[in-house]
C-alpha cells in the first residue's frame, strides 16, 4: 500500500460507510487519524462522530496488536457512562483502518481558539475555563 493510500481523512463528503454512515465533513485530521462528522441511516437525525485510525503503514505483527489494542480500547470506552464523554456506538475495521462511532459534540478545537487569539496562549483563567 502506497503512502497516499495510508492517509487518513480522505473519505468524501456524502460516502456512506459500512451501508450506513453518511460522511458529512471531515471535522479534524492529526497524524494517525482523522474525525469526520456523519449521519447515521439506521437511527434517522442522529449526528455522529467517526474516528479513523490508519493501520495500513504497520507491519502484519504491529497490526494484530494495534487491532487488539483498538478493540480492547473501543470495548471499554463503550462501557462507560458519563455526561462529560461521548457515547460509543460503534468499532469496526474497513480496507486497513479502524473506525470508531461516537457522539458528536458540537464546538471549537483548540487550534481554532489560538487561531480566534492570534496565534497568542490561551491565559491560564480561559485554559481553566475548557477543562
Amino acid at each position: 500500500m502506497s503512502t497516499y493510500e495510508n492517509q487518513t481523512g480522505r473519505l468524501p463528503k456524502q460516502f456512506l460507510l459500512q451501508q450506513r454512515y453518511i460522511i458529512l465533513e471531515q471535522a479534524g485530521r492529526g497524524g494517525m487519524g482523522a474525525v469526520y462528522e456523519a449521519v447515521d441511516t439506521q437511527t434517522p437525525g442522529l449526528r455522529v462522530a467517526i474516528k479513523e485510525m490508519s493501520q495500513g503503514h504497520l507491519s502484519e505483527t504491529e497490526l494484530v496488536q494495534a487491532t487488539q489494542r483498538f478493540q480492547h480500547e473501543a470495548m471499554m470506552l463503550g462501557g462507560l457512562s458519563h455526561p462529560n464523554l461521548p457515547r460509543i456506538y460503534n468499532s469496526f475495521s474497513d480496507r486497513g483502518r479502524s473506525y470508531l462511532v461516537m457522539d458528536f459534540i458540537e464546538g471549537k478545537t483548540l487550534l481554532q481558539l489560538i487561531k480566534e487569539q492570534g496565534g497568542r496562549p490561551l491565559s491560564v483563567a480561559q485554559v481553566l475555563s475548557i477543562a
